[in-house]
Formats: C-alpha cells, sequence, structure tokens
C-alpha cells in the first residue's frame, strides 16, 4: 500500500486486492484512463478501513478474490467510517451469487474481476457521478438463478422472468423490454429483439423508469433483482 500523485480533477481511488500483479493492473488501467488517480493501495482487505480512513478517497475499489465474508466487512466497516462513501466491488465469476450481498452491503457497483478496462472505468464514472452499476454478466447471472416465476422474455434471449410484484406496474413490452436490459442489451438491440424502432425503445424505457421510479437502465435492473430477491426470501 502506498500514496500517489494525486490530481485536483481527477477523481481519488483507493485500490484493495491481495495479488500485486491485479492491483499493478487495476493502477495501470486507472492512470492510463486519464479520470482517475490512484490515492492508496490495499494488499489485505482487513486494511481497507484505516487505510480509508486516512486518505478519505472518492471512491474504493475493492477486488475480493477470497473471502467475501472479508469483502463484506471492510464494505461495512468503511460504510461506518463514512456512510457516503462510495463503494465498487470486483468479484470472482464463480462466486456471482455474492454480488446481492453486496449490493445489499451498500455497495454502489458489483463488477466481476475479470470486467473489461471499459467496463470497469465506465462503472468508476457512474458511480463518481452518483450513480450505480451492475456488471451486465451478473444480471443475466442473477436473474437466472433466482427465477420463481414465469414471464415473457425477449425473443431467444435465456433467462427466467422477473419478479410479479415488478412485473404487476409493467406492460407485456415493458417487461420484454426489461428482460432485454437483465442481459445488457443495448437499444438497437433490443430494438431488433422485439421488432420495434430505437425510438420505440426509448418510449418504452422511459415508462419503465417512471414506474419503477428510476432514472436509468441499471438502477432498474436493480430495483427489479431487489424486490425479487424479497419476494423470494
Amino acid at each position: 500500500m502506498g500514496g500517489f500523485n494525486q490530481g485536483a480533477d481527477r477523481a481519488r481511488i483507493l485500490v484493495a486486492d491481495n495479488v500485486e500483479l491485479f492491483r499493478r493492473g487495476l493502477r495501470e488501467v486507472l492512470v492510463s484512463s486519464g479520470r482517475f488517480v490512484v490515492a492508496a493501495e490495499a494488499a489485505r482487505l482487513e486494511d481497507v478501513p484505516s487505510i480509508y480512513a486516512r486518505v478519505r478517497p472518492d471512491i474504493a475499489l475493492i477486488s475480493v478474490s477470497e473471502s467475501d465474508q472479508a469483502g463484506r466487512k471492510a464494505l461495512q466497516d468503511v460504510l461506518r467510517i463514512d456512510q457516503h462513501a462510495r463503494i465498487v466491488v470486483l468479484i470472482a465469476p464463480e462466486a456471482s451469487e455474492q454480488a446481492v450481498q453486496f449490493i445489499q452491503a451498500g455497495a454502489q457497483a458489483v463488477l466481476l474481476r475479470d470486467a473489461s478496462a471499459p467496463t470497469i472505468l465506465g462503472a468508476l464514472r457512474d458511480v463518481h457521478e452518483g450513480g450505480c452499476a451492475l456488471d451486465g454478466r451478473l444480471a443475466n447471472l442473477l436473474f437466472r438463478g433466482l427465477a420463481c416465476s414465469p414471464a415473457p422474455a425477449v425473443a431467444g434471449a435465456a433467462g427466467g422472468g422477473l419478479n410479479p410484484a415488478v412485473l404487476s406496474l409493467l406492460s407485456q413490452r415493458e417487461r420484454e423490454v426489461l428482460q432485454a436490459l437483465t442481459l445488457g442489451y443495448r437499444n438497437r438491440q433490443i430494438g431488433a429483439e422485439l421488432g420495434v424502432s430505437v425510438g420505440t425503445v426509448k418510449t418504452h424505457l422511459r415508462h419503465i423508469f417512471r414506474k419503477l421510479q428510476v432514472t436509468d437502465r441499471t438502477t432498474a435492473v436493480l430495483k427489479a433483482l431487489d424486490a425479487r430477491l424479497r419476494t423470494a426470501a
């Protein structure tokens, strides 16, 4: 762990992972972006809260390669220090079910550890601007794993339906669009699957956002997931 040059116009990131080469890779991605600066590093998850308290970064980027329990404790301890802390968590692909636990614990974004550099940078940007993010692959896996009832799906798309508690607010076509969002589809892809124009897709998205009381695609997926989890619990 250690300090680095800080830029006043760049978001300061605390990078935590117990693998030095992985931390180095994250550092290079962040620095090369020109938008972020590494304020400090933590080689152990248990060191994250004390380092956070010392450097007060804009975002804590916590990579969990082994113990999800240690990762959640680090996250919760950081939030005790700063209830407004912005936290992005990276988890192993084989532990995708942990995403739910980290979201419930207070993470603003959860990505897979093998996420691409643009995906990680995009999530950090969204979180820094006050939003949230969920790896599209995680959304797909979570919805499939937590399926508790059938519902209309996008033609040719894998995955189960959404929770009836959420679906009751939406029309059939809006449910299909929301299902496509969980698969990471963009507007043009959704339009092609449903046989409608991009303009029509945008209209459906506006209606979905209004009914779910959200302002973006990621939050719509997270809200639907949260409702399904509460029903399945």
